[in-house]
């Protein structure tokens, strides 16, 4: 998380609504989570169905529902107080893009907030994922990084095509890598 902190603490003073966003997606990665009723329940029969729900202070009830088929396509959603913020569409266990988002923005800080804390699901709050069977660590570390990914879509709703696609990147491969190293440790035991 430092390295993806650092990344966004070194650009210049925000001058735009993007660089507003990325100074507070760092700023967010590095303070404490406080999510809070954190329940996901998953069915990975025949490819993934599940929902992540949580409550983010100063945000509201934050809701992720993922649908994809055995091929690796679907959807992904992600709501905030019951609202529609963005939809994101999954090809081939890669996202693929956004479907649509909702006609108002977030502010860049609450965007960011929001944006933050689907990477810090896994990394500070240890989410864990019940009925994966034997490819369970292979589907954690792959839904870590698709959701991390999905800052994507909830910052590109603020107007931030690029600065949204970098971030994803960079907080989906972190997200994803630490995992798989976290994994191949565990199996050297």
């Amino acid at each position: 998380m430092q390295t993806i902190a650092l990344l966004f603490l070194s650009l210049p003073a925000p001058t735009s609504a993007c660089d507003e966003v990325e100074a507070a997606f760092a700023e967010a990665l590095t303070s404490p989570s406080h999510i809070r009723d954190l329940a996901a329940s998953f069915n990975f029969t025949d490819g993934i169905a599940g929902r992540i729900d949580y409550d983010l202070p100063d945000v509201g009830p934050v809701s992720i529902a993922l649908r994809l088929d055995a091929s690796g396509s679907g959807t992904a959603a992600l709501s905030i107080d019951r609202a529609p913020l963005v939809d994101l569409q999954f090809v081939d266990w890669e996202f693929a893009g956004e479907l649509g988002h909702s006609s108002t923005s977030p502010s860049p800080k609450r965007a960011a907030r929001i944006a933050a804390s689907t990477v810090q699901l896994w990394l500070d709050e240890g989410l864990e994922l019940g009925g994966l069977g034997e490819d369970g660590e292979r589907w954690k570390c792959w839904l870590a990084g698709a959701f991390a990914a999905a800052t994507v879509g909830i910052v590109t709703v603020t107007g931030c095509g690029p600065c949204g696609a970098t971030t994803a990147l960079a907080a989906g491969a972190y997200v994803k890598n630490k995992c798989d190293k976290a994994q191949n440790k565990k199996d050297r035991r």
